[in-house]
């Protein structure tokens, strides 16, 4: 379970690092 919720994170990260559009959170990465 603890291994699903780290993968969650970790995808969630992903998608907002690759992803141009920032819907979950405004992060100045771009």
């Amino acid at each position: 379970m603890i291994v699903a919720l780290f993968g969650i994170a970790l995808f969630a990260v992903s998608a907002r690092i690759w992803l141009p559009g920032d819907m979950l959170a405004p992060a100045p990465i771009n």
